[in-house]
């Protein structure tokens, strides 16, 4: 994840990566997967985590693409997928969305306007803390 997006969603990373810390990456993944298997289990993490970003108020989900909205400065929409390359896999409207909360970036080709959020880098960042 590039830093410059951590910075401009996240407001308390310290405290981010302490809850991190909580919980076993072990715990997330299931038999053996690199990844969580479902989108379901991001959104579940996005909210856990949800007071330590910077967005104002709730978000709003959809039942249709995207996913949810959340307010910063502006509306964002969100597209929430267990990787980033499952948004050009599911055929999404890339014009449509501003954000991608995802477990991991594996999205070579992701297009400049989207920007990707990815969980796993929290637990690679709390761990490089713990090593220091």
């Amino acid at each position: 994840m590039k830093r410059e997006v951590i910075d401009k969603y996240v407001k308390d990373l310290p405290g981010l990566l302490e809850e991190v810390k909580k919980i076993s990456i072990e715990e997330i993944k299931t038999d053996k997967a690199e990844t969580p298997p479902y989108e379901n289990m991001v959104i579940f993490l996005f909210g856990y985590f949800f007071k330590f970003f910077k967005f104002k108020g709730l978000p709003v989900f959809s039942k249709e693409y995207p996913d949810a909205w959340v307010f910063n400065e502006e509306p964002l929409s969100i597209e929430f997928e267990a990787r980033s390359s499952d948004f050009e896999n599911h055929k999404h409207d890339k014009k449509v969305c501003d954000l991608i909360v995802c477990w991991k970036h594996d999205w070579d080709k992701c297009p400049d306007n989207i920007e990707v959020l990815a969980l796993e880098d929290f637990w690679k960042l709390a761990e490089e803390a713990r090593s220091n």
